[in-house]
């Protein structure tokens, strides 16, 4: 099988450098954008935002100069807040959104006319549990997980004539850097107690979750199928959790994340 041409969001840490190791080990040509200064063995990094239409467009042309096409792109670059949505200020929201969601729409806005050339390209998107079980003080960043699946639903429509995959991967607690770059925000005493609390549980279930390479090993099985599924669910955990959540009347399932995670 020839080598296929990957290109990586946030492929510093976590998730993204796992990808890319999995990536490489396959044989693929890799590329990686981030705005971390970031070099690994076989990897070709571009430093740059992907909120930045500047910074995406330049990392896609020299991809195009050096190899003509893409196959796969990776939406994984992404960070979380943890706050009280009163207290959440308006730019905190807004640079979160636009780079969970904003940023991923533009790297695919710009990557679209590569991925054409390709026979049958393929986007993976790195989703995450919490766009279907929002959990509280995590309201942002559960928010744009689920506007993100929501806009390549509608995407995955409109490229359909042209033989492109849209996946969602929706992992739930893995040990990754995510836990300790989350941005905390500082809270009043009405939320301070609760904040705290839901905190110290999160990170809990995130180091007791599984490991990154989980989630790499899974993109890279389903990069290799001919006609993957739209969405899945990592972790046994949390599957079941979705499941019950959604089973549940709305009523009850509200109470029980409240009991859990804000009580």
């Amino acid at each position: 099988m020839k080598a296929r041409i990957v290109l990586v969001t946030g492929d510093s840490s976590g998730f993204g450098l796992e990808m890319v190791k999995a990536f490489l080990e396959k044989g693929d040509r890799v590329y990686g954008l981030s705005r971390r200064c970031f070099s690994y063995p076989g990897l070709v990094h571009f430093r740059g935002d992907v909120a930045s239409r500047e910074d995406v467009a330049s990392a896609l042309k020299e991809i195009e100069r050096r190899e003509g096409r893409l196959d796969i792109l990776v939406n994984n670059a992404g960070y979380g807040i943890f706050s009280a949505i009163e207290e959440t200020p308006l730019e905190e929201m807004r640079r979160l959104y636009e780079v969970n969601v904003l940023g991923a729409v533009l790297v695919t806005q710009e990557a679209l006319p590569l991925l054409r050339r390709s026979s049958g390209g393929k986007i993976l998107n790195v989703s995450s549990i919490g766009s279907e079980v929002p959990l509280p003080f995590q309201a942002f960043y559960s928010a744009a997980k689920c506007s993100l699946d929501t806009i390549f639903d509608a995407l995955r429509s409109e490229l359909r004539p042209f033989s492109i995959s849209i996946v969602s991967l929706r992992p739930g607690d893995s040990r990754t850097a995510f836990t300790r770059h989350r941005r905390i925000l500082a809270s009043s005493p009405l939320y301070q107690e609760r904040l705290q609390r839901c905190l110290r549980q999160v990170e809990r279930d995130e180091r007791g979750g599984f490991p990154p390479s989980r989630v790499a090993s899974k993109a890279v099985r389903v990069s290799l199928r001919k006609n993957p599924r739209e969405v899945y669910r990592i972790g046994a955990k949390d599957r079941f959790l979705n499941f019950l959540f959604h089973a549940l009347p709305r009523r009850v399932r509200s109470r029980i994340v409240c009991s859990i995670y804000a009580k």
